[in-house]
């Protein structure tokens, strides 16, 4: 991929003042790549992207390439001409042929692809011979290719493998050898190329005349540009030249023939090489210009301010060069300490914390933010230790009894909510009710709940608080919802089933009915474990209100209740129904039924039955504010009295209320409805107070998908999003349904703590596992699924409920456990990754080897791929190239004819053994760290031929011979018989009969004894097999270790052991023998005895090599051992796979599981295979997980597999139990996936904790 210089627009309006340059200093934050990662230096001169998407970097001590994974390095090898000629590089170009050219110092190096040597070549036409120093690299238009050395600007015939040098004319039209350093080169859009000489200047090359021309610049500017070096040229849209060079960084205008100064800091006088030296140029996709300097730092160029910024950076960094902005839009540039990436779509998250001492830090958690209009460039923070304000400015916070000075007692409050509206500062408690707070006249009040009084709000814990349009504040509480009413500041209640009320009207007929007439019946002042029964005797028809005053809650239904029965036993009426009742006051459990009869004359019977507890007797909680009222009571009324009341009562039971009692959550959408959150699902409130309850229903695909709600936004579509414990909701009003995200979708997890929207129409979701951006279209339909972790900068997994803020400049915030995050929503990087194909290894050999030829097969091109039935045995090495964040990048792979599904996950491996002949199709797809896959698919198509003997020619022989052989036989028989026909025709056919039930009873005997020696066999097999496994576990003072199999059939496949050398040592393997039954079984005895062999053996890579002879010693066919082996002493751990799944490391430092994953061949299938193994040390409460395939290849009823995923993250959360308590909680996870049925593989775990 070629370098680009040119500039898509005018560079700027050179406004600077060059005496005394001004510029801001601007923050930005980058990612460094330096030895520590794998670079041969850290003293970088050039980066350049080749074709294939990998980045290469040209350092002074060799060459190196990323693919974003891992880096590869290439250095001078004393004595080999096919290594780089010299370790100090300058430039990389790769030309329009795809050719990767470094420039050295000593000669121009070329790089074959094909076996990864280099080809040099060197200039015979210098005059210095001890020298051949390259520097500048470029291609014209023409094709021509352009070397800058130390002895002037080259051109390089690429056919012919020589050198040619040009003259000089100067101004004063002599002519000059051209044998002087010169350093770079560039070609202008008219197709002009110049050059940067120290001796002579700026040149141009005339193409006509085959020379370099002395550019003729006014006021002598040649001068300034002679006897220095050029690091960089570039050109701008005017054909203006740019040049970064030693004295400083300048313009020339070519139409003019002037030249300009534009260093951007004070020049010093100073014999420092560096001191003034501007090392890099770059103009990137915003069209601003990056200014690299040897000493001053690094700039840009604003392309909208107009203006020079400085950056800051380290004070040891210096010499910025080697600029280039890869495909994916990402920035590189090389220093002294190594390599810079920029992602301008990346914002860097900061965290921040109340206290730096960690069980401090977590008392004084954030739970919630606010803006404030009072405190410019402030928010508001309450915790879990009273207010703080947070500058955003300054980045520092301050307790907020420094502004809220009356009300100190804050102070060790929790603070679960804070809303600032004109000058008035409301704070929510956890116990302590509302507080207002009059930030200018410091005078507060204090909502508190009071007994029977209506007017108050419901309950002092509050969750919650939202200003409506009408300025009105609604309060979600522990025990109810209020709404505060702006202009007559009283508390109005919203009905919830547990706090409905009946109409004022109705209540107040009862205590008029009970002070002022005779009850037809009365059981009232009830205690605890009554059972009362009244008799009484209506003589004519007769309107009655009845009522029954008890204790119910939704747990138990009611426990204290009246019903009233005819003569006959029949029950004329019931207040045992919990749902038909209304508060009674006090309590919550204090229930009131009441009901309008028109009863007919007769005998009735009115009953009351209470419980052990709560009631006149001994309360065990606030009792009605009337405590007379508890039992059941009749009355009579008029004909109008009874429909007067009838009319109340039906609209009071007729009016809609809330579901939830506990309000979790607030929100007021554009229409100005109010979304409510509790714990048993979703409400609407409309403008005319109606409420609409929405919840779970499991033959509902498009209900809520759980009731627990934690926090609801709208999105710029209307589209109502609810995050719950089980689902991150989008509730469409229009089609009137839910959708439901969670992990399948791309989520990290199911739970969801907090929602916010960005500027930009985007939806960022906390969780348990960290943030996630979900990208919506125009329509708000989900695009993108980005996921964000500790890894990113966040200050840890898990986040705390409704804790989120969007401030006036679009920043948002998070609060969890360990701190919270601050940062601008960055936007998903869009461009797709390539899909790079490493290598691919057929029977131990790369590919490149496989038919002994000495060529390069390119493996991006190749699509098909033949082999013979004895290469059966092969394996990918593929990745996803796209660098904005490759540690999430993901691949998913498949082969059809083989693989049911795609695989997917960050595995870059795959590998397949003793395939069948025939035609296979390896596809692969890519995508990058923000989720944007590929679009192509790659495909190789796969051909494996059959063996000589199992091909269609050899098949016609075979049947040609069979059917000549049965003719022949045929003739013999029928001639035989016609001979003996005669004189045995009647002996044959006895003989026949009796032969034939012999043979009868013969097969059954064999049938019945083969059955019996399988089974028999198999049992043996099977007590040999789980005779193979320790009879107990090794007991280290340092080390808990605790093992799980359970084994699919009679004979399984899976095996672990053990072994403690005579240093302690500790060897663990855990294994997966192909198959099943007998012949995994005589696998595993043999990888028995070969562990006991080669367990003492020190070097892991050698007891596979011998373990692999050995079994191919065996003969045993397809057979092979898949392990995983593992040695630790003391702190260290050494670890191998062959074919195994990946092992999981749980750091108890930093609550993060790793991943180690190794690319491997099964033992016995490829001797001399290059095995990987990893060292690492172990600190205490680190947690290891070794496990064969069994649990993650499990698949449910619907052929779902519960994958590696699952296993991780539920590791994660259980990692810091006793190694028993991971097991039990892994088994039952398995048996929980498949409804406890058998499973269909060995299911194996080994569990290691580092005391």
């Amino acid at each position: 991929m070629k370098k680009t210089k040119i500039i898509l627009t005018n560079l700027f309006v050179y406004i600077l003042v060059i005496a005394n340059p001004a510029f801001s200093q601007t923050n930005f934050t980058t990612e460094s790549i330096t030895i520590r990662d794998g670079l041969s230096s850290n003293n970088i001169r050039d980066i350049v992207q080749d074709k294939y998407g990998y980045i290469w970097f040209a350092t002074t001590d060799g060459l190196n390439m990323y693919d974003g994974y891992k880096i590869k390095s290439f250095k001078s090898v004393p004595g080999d001409s096919t290594s780089l000629p010299s370790n100090s590089l300058y430039r990389l170009f790769e030309d329009k042929q795809g050719t990767l050219w470094i420039s050295t110092g000593d000669g121009l190096a070329k790089y074959n692809r094909a076996n990864s040597t280099f080809t040099t070549y060197y200039d015979s036409t210098n005059t210095v011979t001890e020298t051949n120093e390259m520097i500048g690299l470029n291609e014209d238009s023409k094709g021509n290719f352009w070397v800058s050395t130390e002895e002037g600007t080259l051109q390089f015939d690429r056919e012919n493998e020589k050198f040619i040098r040009f003259d000089v004319i100067r101004l004063d039209n002599s002519v000059h050898t051209f044998i002087n350093a010169a350093d770079a080169t560039i070609e202008s859009s008219a197709g002009n190329l110049y050059t940067g000489s120290q001796t002579f200047g700026i040149l141009k090359f005339d193409y006509d005349a085959s020379l370099f021309v002395q550019l003729p610049l006014k006021d002598n500017f040649q001068d300034k540009l002679q006897n220095c070096r050029y690091f960089e040229i570039a050109i701008d849209q005017e054909d203006n030249l740019l040049l970064a060079t030693q004295k400083g960084f300048f313009k020339i205008d070519l139409k003019n023939n002037t030249g300009h100064d534009h260093t951007p800091f004070r020049k010093k006088t100073t014999n420092d090489f560096w001191e003034n030296s501007i090392t890099g140029l770059h103009i990137d996709k915003n069209q601003n210009i990056w200014v690299g300097t040897g000493r001053a730092g690094l700039y840009f160029f604003d392309a909208k301010k107009q203006s020079f910024e400085k950056f800051k950076t380290p004070s040891s960094e210096y010499n910025y060069t080697g600029f280039y902005s890869d495909a994916s839009g990402i920035l590189w540039y090389g220093t002294t300490r190594g390599v810079r990436k920029y992602d301008y779509d990346r914002k860097p998250i900061e965290t921040f914390k109340l206290s730096l001492d960690a069980e401090e830090a977590t008392n004084r958690s954030v739970l919630s933010f606010s803006g404030s209009d009072v405190y410019k460039e402030q928010v508001w923070l309450g915790t879990m230790k009273g207010i703080y304000l947070f500058n955003k400015k300054n980045k520092t916070s301050v307790l907020g009894q420094n502004v809220i000075t009356n009300l100190s007692n804050l102070n060790q409050t929790r603070i679960t909510n804070i809303v600032e509206k004109n000058g008035v500062l409301w704070i929510a408690t956890a116990g302590y009710g509302l507080y207002s707070y009059n930030l200018n006249s410091a005078k507060y009040n204090n909502f508190t709940h009071k007994d029977y009084d209506n007017s108050t709000i419901t309950n002092d814990g509050i969750y919650k608080l939202v200003s409506d349009r009408n300025k009105d504040l609604w309060i979600g509480t522990h025990r109810g919802l209020n709404l505060l009413k702006y202009n007559s500041q009283t508390v109005v209640s919203i009905p919830s089933f547990l706090n409905r009320k009946y109409d004022p009207q109705l209540l107040a007929k009862i205590k008029d009915l009970r002070k002022n007439n005779q009850p037809t019946t009365s059981i009232i002042n009830v205690g605890d474990y009554a059972d009362i029964s009244k008799e009484f005797v209506l003589r004519t028809d007769r309107k009655v209100l009845i009522y029954s005053v008890g204790e119910g809650l939704p747990e138990w239904n009611m426990a204290d209740f009246g019903w009233l029965e005819s003569a006959a036993g029949d029950t004329v009426w019931s207040g045992t129904d919990l749902y038909e009742t209304f508060h009674a006051g006090g309590g919550e459990k204090n229930r009131l039924t009441i009901a309008l009869l028109d009863l007919k004359g007769g005998r009735y019977k009115l009953r009351y039955k209470s419980d052990d507890s709560h009631s006149v007797q001994s309360y065990n909680n606030q009792p009605p504010q009337d405590s007379s009222y508890w039992g059941a009571q009749i009355f009579s009324l008029s004909d109008e009295e009874y429909t007067h009341y009838n009319e109340i009562l039906q609209s009071s039971r007729n009016k809609t209320f809330l579901t939830g009692r506990e309000i979790r959550t607030l929100y007021a959408d554009s229409n100005n409805n109010m979304w409510v959150g509790t714990r048993l699902g979703l409400s609407k409130i409309d403008t005319s107070f109606s409420i609409t309850n929405y919840s779970t229903d499991v033959t509902n695909n498009n209900a809520l998908s759980n009731n627990l709600v934690e926090d609801i936004i709208e999105d710029r579509n209307g589209n109502i999003w609810i995050a719950t414990r089980d689902g991150l909701n989008k509730y469409d009003p229009v089609k009137n349904k839910f959708d439901v995200f969670r992990e399948k979708d791309g989520l990290p997890t199911s739970y969801f703590k907090a929602l916010e929207m960005d500027d930009d129409g985007n939806l960022w979701v906390s969780s348990i596992k960290g943030i996630s951006k979900i990208e919506l279209d125009e329509k708000g339909e989900t695009q993108i699924i980005v996921n964000y972790d500790v890894k990113d900068g966040l200050q840890g997994y898990e986040f705390i409920v409704r804790a989120s803020h969007k401030d006036e400049s679009g920043k948002l915030y998070f609060a969890g456990l360990d701190g919270f995050n601050v940062f601008y929503p960055g936007s998903s990087n869009r461009t797709k990754p390539q899909i790079s194909l490493q290598n691919i290894t057929v029977s131990n050999k790369s590919i490149h080897n496989l038919k002994n030829e000495d060529r390069y097969i390119d493996l991006e091109q190749l699509s098909e791929l033949s082999l013979s039935h004895t290469q059966n045995d092969f394996s990918f090495e593929f990745a996803s190239i796209h660098f904005s964040r490759p540690d999430k990048n993901r691949l998913m792979y498949k082969m059809d004819g083989v693989d049911e599904k795609w695989r997917v996950g960050d595995r870059r491996f795959a590998s397949y053994t003793n395939l069948d002949p025939g035609d296979y199709i390896f596809n692969i797809r890519a995508s990058n760290g923000d989720g944007v896959w590929s679009d192509e698919t790659k495909k190789i198509n796969i051909h494996i031929a059959a063996p000589w003997y199992n091909n269609w020619v050899a098949y016609f022989i075979y049947v040609v011979l069979f059917f000549g052989i049965l003719f022949s036989i045929r003739r013999f028989e029928i001639a035989r018989q016609q001979k003996n026909s005669e004189i045995k025709e009647s002996q044959l056919r006895a003989e026949a009969a009796e032969l034939k039930a012999q043979a009868v009873e013969a097969k059954a005997l064999v049938v019945q004894a083969e059955n019996e020696r399988k089974t028999k066999e198999l049992e043996e097999a099977r007590e040999l097999q789980l005779s193979m496994l320790p009879k107990e576990l090794p007991q280290l003072p340092n080390l808990d270790i605790a093992v799980y199999m359970q084994t699919a059939t009679e004979v399984g496949g899976d095996y672990y052991d053990f072994h403690v050398g005579l240093d302690g040592t500790l060897t663990v393997v855990i294994g997966d023998a192909t198959g099943h039954g007998m012949k995994a079984g005589t696998m595993v005895t043999t990888a028995k005895s070969l562990f006991n062999s080669y367990a003492p053996n020190p070097d892991i890579l050698f007891s596979f090599s011998e373990i692999t002879r050995c079994i191919k010693q065996m003969n045993f066919g397809k057979l092979s051992m898949c392990l995983t082996m593992l040695k630790i002493k003391g702190d260290k751990m050494q670890i191998s796979t062959a074919g195994m799944p990946p092992s999981f490391i749980f750091r108890q430092k930093t609550k993060v599981v790793e991943e180690h994953l190794f690319q491997g061949m099964p033992l016995g299938t490829m001797e001399k295979f290059p095995y990987e193994i990893k060292d690492t040390t172990l600190k205490p409460g680190d947690t290891i997980l070794l496990m064969s395939d069994g649990l993650p290849e499990l698949a449910n009823d619907k052929e779902e597999m519960y994958g590696y995923k699952k296993i991780r993250n539920g590791f994660e959360d259980i990692a810091e139990k006793a190694p028993e308590d991971i097991i039990t909680f892994l088994k039952n996870e398995g048996s929980a996936w498949v409804n406890d049925e058998a499973p269909d593989d060995d299911v194996t775990f080994v569990v290691i904790k580092v005391k």
